[in-house]
C-alpha cells in the first residue's frame, strides 16, 4: 500500500482529519509513463509497476527520498529527471530508470543517490 492509499484510509477513518489530509492528497500526484511504469514528482521522485502477477500482485517501487543520503546526489538526481523525463518514462522496467540515474548522477558529483527499493507485498 502506497503512501496515497494510506492517507486516504486514515482520512475516511478519521472525519475530523480530512480537511488536513484533502490538500496533501490533491497535491499527489502519479503518472503513467508510455512504458507502462508508474511515477510520482510529489516528494522526491518514485517510479512503481504495475500489478502483474495475480493473485498476489506484486509491485516494485523505488523511491529518491530527501531525508536520507547525501544532498548533493539528491539533488543532481532531481535534475537528471527533470533534464531527461521524456525518456525517462519510456522506459519499460525500474532497474533500467534506477541504472540511468545512478549513471548520470555518478558523472556529476561522483556519487550516486540514496533509493528506497522494495516489493509489496513482501
Amino acid at each position: 500500500m502506497n503512501l496515497r492509499h494510506r492517507l486516504i484510509r486514515l482520512a475516511h477513518s478519521n472525519p475530523e482529519m480530512r480537511p488536513h489530509l484533502l490538500p496533501l492528497l490533491k497535491a499527489a500526484r502519479e503518472e503513467r509513463g508510455s512504458g507502462g511504469l508508474i511515477f510520482s514528482y510529489t516528494h522526491g521522485f518514485s517510479i512503481r509497476t504495475t500489478p502483474t502477477d495475480p493473485p498476489y500482485n506484486q509491485t516494485y517501487e523505488g523511491l529518491i527520498l530527501r531525508d536520507s543520503g547525501p544532498v548533493k546526489p539528491y539533488k543532481a538526481a532531481l535534475k537528471v529527471i527533470q533534464e531527461h523525463r521524456d525518456e525517462i518514462e519510456r522506459m519499460k522496467k525500474p532497474y533500467d530508470v534506477i541504472l540511468f540515474v545512478d549513471e548520470k548522477v555518478k558523472a556529476l558529483v561522483g556519487k550516486t543517490p540514496s533509493w528506497h527499493q522494495y516489493y509489496m507485498p513482501d
